[in-house]
This record gives C-alpha cells, structure tokens and sequence, in this order.
C-alpha cells in the first residue's frame, strides 16, 4: 500500500517551496527546495529503495528544508526543523557528517534519517517499519506515519517534545 498525504496538509507545506536556485536568506522560518530527481536516483542506486514513498513523494514535490513555524502562527527557536535531502541522508549513512564525530552512535543499523531536530539530533525511518517515525535507538514512535508527522509538524511545531 502506497502511503499518501493529505492534500490540505501538503499545499501547507508547497507554500514554503522555492526556486531551486533561489539563495536561503535565512530570515523566513519555512524554507523548502524540491530536491532534483537525478539526485534522488544516485541515492537509490547507492542505497536502494530505503526511504519510504510517502517521504520520497514529499522531496520531489516539496522538497527538503526547514519548518519552525507551524500553520498556528507557534515559532520553535530552539530545534531546526529540516526535513533532509538525500546528500545529507547519505552522509550520515555513510558516517561522513560532522555529527558523528560528536555523537558516534548517531542512528543504529536499519535507520534511516530523514528529520534534523538539531544538537546532533535526528527522526527515523526504519528498513522494514513502513514510514513510522522513531528517535534513534528508541522504540517510542512519534508518528504512525509520514502522512501522520506532517501533520502534526504542521499543527504543533515542536509536538516531538511532548511524547
């Protein structure tokens, strides 16, 4: 079964897409790019299919980037928020981030990054789980579903914290 997102919630998140071209100025708390499809097949022809349908459907329509403020108007100063493309994916598998020289057990075998909360900090997928979302090495889930987290990111910016 294929998972999809819910219109109204992914025309939210299109409203921060911008050009792939167009500079980050930092100043907007939403900032997306649609990541480039030749990108995303280097990723999937140097690890395979790993990352869910729902989430590669999100980086090619929306793309990666970041989100601190929630469709409420809330701003989160204190996390990152960024939805990662594949060359930032495909570093921390490859153990070639920075963040593993600061946090060596960044993510277990079997998990795939996709959510930079920031302080060396991720969300994950696991091989095999479908796109349930997890903190690494935990078996608490934040999300049933990618569908399921881009909901409530969108509705509660920092609802991670709360679980």
């Amino acid at each position: 079964m294929v998972e999809n997102i819910n219109l109204d919630v992914l025309d939210w998140y299109k409203k921060f897409v911008n050009e792939e071209n167009k500079e980050d100025d930092h100043t907007s708390p939403n900032f997306l790019t649609k990541i480039d499809e030749n990108e995303l097949r280097k990723f999937q022809d140097d690890f395979g299919k790993i990352l869910p349908e729902a989430y590669v459907k999100f980086l090619v329509s929306v793309g990666s980037g970041r989100i601190r403020q929630d469709a409420n108007g809330r701003f989160d100063e204190f996390h990152d928020n960024l939805f990662l493309n594949t060359s930032e994916i495909s570093a921390i598998l490859r153990k070639e981030s920075v963040e593993w020289e600061v946090y060596p057990d960044l993510v277990a075998d079997g998990e795939v990054p996709f959510f930079y909360l920031g302080d060396n900090a991720v969300l994950v997928f696991r091989k095999d789980k479908g796109s349930k979302v997890y903190y690494p090495h935990l078996d608490d889930v934040y999300a049933e579903s990618f569908e399921d987290f881009t909901r409530k990111l969108m509705n509660n910016i920092d609802f991670y914290t709360e679980i």
